[in-house]
């Protein structure tokens, strides 16, 4: 790969934008559940692709898409949940996945300039992903954090088979007792976090594409008018028949 190549996505590719504590806050309340860790990048970076045979062609990177980098980590001690290490691409605003995939041992995530990062995509390993990020301190950290789980052999290893322990309780098994209804709280220390309204489908990518704009009121004012002349006549049609 070529330092021309990468100052060129770097530059080219910029995404300057206010970014917050807020959005943080977003992505992590987006992932983050029992027995899983989330490291959010304090940045947005856009994400490139490029074959090998790409940069070999000298071809360049192709655009995908804006979004904030997040590490997810499944430390493996939820029953539901396999330890696996996860690197996406999180949208702001919605914290929906962009694009995302596993990190293993042959996933070589590098920086070949300060803002620019590189790594192998799982599927195929003829395919470079690429994170152009537009703060070069938020881009030094997130490389911190991959460097640091992924130098632990306890994270990216095969999840090693645990014994489990059976203990037998001496007086027979205690029967556990649910709470009722009117013994459970009422919801404490909400705070709503995400929300989008009709309005950011200009703004927020994803929305446009799940959810279409609906027709205009015109277009549906146009159709019932129609639809109220051709009853109209219809009425008169067959008032003429009427005796």
């Amino acid at each position: 790969m070529g330092d021309l190549t990468v100052v060129e996505v770097y530059e080219g590719g910029s995404c300057n934008m206010d970014f917050t504590d807020h959005d943080v806050l977003q992505i992590e309340s987006a992932f983050r559940s029992y027995k899983t860790e989330v490291f959010v990048c304090a940045g947005l970076a856009n994400l490139y692709f490029a074959s090998v045979q790409d940069m070999a062609d000298m071809q360049g990177w192709k655009y995908h898409s804006t979004g904030i980098p997040t590490v997810v980590f499944d430390t493996g001690d939820c029953p539901r949940r396999k330890r696996k290490l996860r690197i996406l691409l999180a949208e702001r605003g919605t914290g929906f996945i962009l694009w995302q995939d596993s990190v293993d041992n042959y996933t070589n995530y590098k920086a070949p300039d300060k803002g620019f990062h590189t790594m192998m995509v799982s599927t195929d390993r003829r395919k470079l992903a690429g994170f152009s990020f537009d703060d070069e301190m938020a881009a030094s950290d997130f490389l911190r954090t991959i460097w640091t789980l992924t130098t632990n052999p306890d994270v990216v290893s095969p999840m090693r088979t645990r014994e489990k322990k059976h203990r037998k309780k001496e007086g027979g098994k205690v029967k556990f007792k649910l709470p009722k209804k009117c013994d459970i709280s009422q919801p404490c220390c909400f705070q709503h976090i995400i929300a989008v309204e009709e309005k950011d489908r200009d703004v927020i990518p994803s929305l446009g594409r799940l959810c279409p704009r609906p027709p205009s009121f015109t277009h549906a004012q146009k159709t019932t008018s129609d639809d109220n002349s051709a009853s109209d006549t219809c009425d008169k049609d067959s008032s003429s028949y009427s005796y």
